[in-house]
């Protein structure tokens, strides 16, 4: 038995339009033909293109940038991702895990997070392996993955799904904009292009040039940033790195060695010794 279709984001933003149709429909003179639907519709990009690349995940992540104080990869296709979203959930209950607020209701939260995203790349035809959550020093919360898909077919499915046009930027090649709307589609759309990778990012609505500027000007790939950290943990469905000082008081937080806690959490443990792995 096939589970019942999720349902669309795009069914809410183009009901209106469809009731509209229907309407009118109604006003037909009795001889003529009734019209057809299908040849009438307009085109669907994802239906007439085919789906991008699935799995792919981050080369690296030298691209986080080095405040970023929470910076966590989520592997959308290990099996054990459901039991791993479990397993983090009690993570912020354990008296023994001391966790910042903010990354507690994070993680608690996460599962409803990731099965939104999943509606979001279902309707673009992306199926990344891999999506990164990034919180900014003023926490700004965006989510990134590796996308195959070309920026024009990419622009062309974000404007077909939610009326978002994806603008380039004159002053960062490479890079797209697209504003969302608090009554359609609640997230802004970036893309960012580099000689490796396409990255797209989503941010809450209002926050997309703020959290650009940030993922552009910031420094990163520093020795002791996230993004080493977060390399240094071993592979599981889950991991994540929280910024030390959101941890401590300031005057404890110069003395933190090392200076992030790192999580990895699988289907059956999680373990927040913040010890990289032993090179084999």
């Amino acid at each position: 038995m096939h589970a019942a279709p999720k349902p669309s984001l795009a069914v809410a933003l183009i009901g209106g339009g469809l009731a509209a149709a229907i309407a009118l429909g109604c006003r037909q003179v009795a001889s003529e033909a009734p019209v057809d639907a299908a040849a009438t519709a307009s085109p669907d990009p994802a239906a007439e293109s085919p789906a991008c690349d699935a799995g792919l995940r981050f080369a690296d992540y030298d691209w986080v940038p080095d405040d970023a104080r929470l910076t966590a990869s989520i592997q959308r296709d290990d099996p054990q991702l459901a039991d791993a979203l479990a397993t983090l959930a009690r993570m912020t209950e354990a008296p023994e895990v001391t966790l910042p607020v903010f990354a507690a209701l994070d993680f608690r939260n996460l599962a409803l997070q990731l099965d939104n995203l999943d509606r979001v790349l279902d309707e673009l035809g992306d199926d990344p392996g891999e999506l990164v959550e990034l919180h900014s020093p003023a926490g700004e919360t965006v989510w990134l993955w590796p996308s195959a898909c070309p920026p024009e077919l990419l622009a062309a499915r974000v404007l077909g799904r939610w009326q978002i046009m994806l603008r380039a930027d004159p002053e960062h090649p490479g890079g797209r904009f697209g504003a969302g709307s608090p009554d359609g589609f609640p997230f802004d759309v970036l893309t960012i292009a580099t000689l490796d990778e396409r990255r797209v990012a989503l941010t809450r609505v209002g926050q997309g040039a703020k959290v650009g500027a940030w993922l552009r000007e910031s420094a990163r790939g520093g020795e002791h940033g996230p993004a080493h950290a977060l390399a240094e943990i071993d592979a599981a469905p889950l991991r994540c790195v929280l910024d030390g000082s959101s941890l401590l008081t300031p005057s404890a937080a110069s003395t933190l060695d090392p200076p992030h806690l790192r999580v990895r959490v699988t289907g059956r443990s999680w373990d927040t010794s913040a010890s990289p792995h032993t090179p084999e």
